[in-house]
């Protein structure tokens, strides 16, 4: 949002540039010109009128944005795109053998209960 408004006086002076002046206006000759006049005659504030209106109008417009983008990506990912690798750990492999989880879990709440089981005294 700060590149909204610091962007204003650039738009401030492209649209005083693209209107026409109206009588008792300043006419300007180009892109510095116009910069110095209104630094002049107006005061540095005036480079920033309607910063805060361009902050509120871009703000929910970038959000929709990055939401549609975000979903967008989701629906038509890049074909090429690296897929991550999936590595597999006793956690995520599911064991061919049901005995071989009921043997672990045995396992574990005997070392739970006795943590000294399997040591020699």
């Amino acid at each position: 949002m700060p590149a909204a408004y610091l962007t204003t006086p650039a738009d401030v002076v492209k649209t005083r540039l693209q209107v026409e002046a109206r009588k008792g206006e300043s006419n300007y000759k180009g892109l510095l010109d116009a910069f110095r006049k209104i630094l002049r005659e107006e005061g540095p504030r005036a480079l920033f009128k309607g910063g805060p209106a361009r902050v509120i109008r871009s703000s929910p417009q970038f959000g929709f944005t990055l939401l549609a983008y975000e979903q967008l990506h989701h629906l038509f990912p890049y074909p090429w795109a690296e897929q991550p690798k999936k590595i597999d750990t006793m956690f995520t492999k599911v064991p061919d053998d049901l005995s071989m989880i009921r043997a672990r879990n045995a396992l574990k709440i005997l070392l739970d209960v006795h943590g000294d089981i399997g040591r020699k005294s």
